[in-house]
């Protein structure tokens, strides 16, 4: 099992733990320079997929578990910071662009063919003013978040600690703590609420 890395590395950082090194396969691509990836560990990973552009930067946590995941992040100062023992089961994407951030808190459990993405990656405009109206915006997840398969966390999302994220949700907004969140788009259908592996 191997990870290809490619790019100049020795214009960029990377730290990865000696067990990631040994038990993932993939790639880590750098685009420009000046970015940084550190993967802690122990992780327990499968197949990942890192594209990482100049000024950027990706950090996992230690102690997570990762099935098949592909990260990417651009723009000067864009970030996606995953902290310790979080969960990510089957196929999931997240996506910075424009500079902005996703941070997902400590764990958290990201369900399969899930996508989070900062940015609709093409410009929306006002016709009569030429002002854009689609900026990219972060994405935060507060810790212990459980995110069901298919669903998608956008630009501007922000989701409270010890929430659960419906199935085929598209979220778009801002949630409290404890939140049961559902549809789309989603909507608060009960606060007060707790979730346990």
């Amino acid at each position: 099992m191997t990870v290809e890395i490619q790019g100049n590395l020795s214009a960029n950082t990377i730290v990865l733990s000696e067990k990631f090194r040994r038990y993932s396969t993939g790639s880590i691509l750098f685009t420009g320079e000046g970015a940084r990836v550190e993967i802690d560990g122990p992780v327990t990973s499968g197949d990942v997929s890192l594209t990482v552009g100049s000024h950027a930067s990706i950090t996992i946590g230690p102690d997570c578990v990762i099935g098949r995941l592909s990260l990417s992040a651009f723009g000067a100062g864009a970030r996606i910071d995953v902290g310790r023992e979080v969960g990510f089961a089957g196929a999931v994407s997240l996506s910075t662009h424009e500079g902005s951030q996703i941070s997902i808190g400590a764990r958290c459990l990201i369900a399969g063919d899930t996508v989070f993405s900062t940015s609709d990656y093409h410009t929306v405009f006002d016709v009569t003013t030429g002002e854009r109206i689609n900026q990219a915006a972060d994405i935060r997840l507060g810790e212990h978040v459980w995110v069901g398969a298919r669903a998608m966390v956008l630009k501007g999302a922000s989701i409270g600690h010890d929430s659960v994220v419906g199935a085929g949700s598209i979220v778009t907004a801002g949630f409290g703590p404890n939140s049961l969140i559902v549809g789309n788009p989603a909507r608060l259908l009960r606060s007060g609420v707790g979730w346990r592996h």
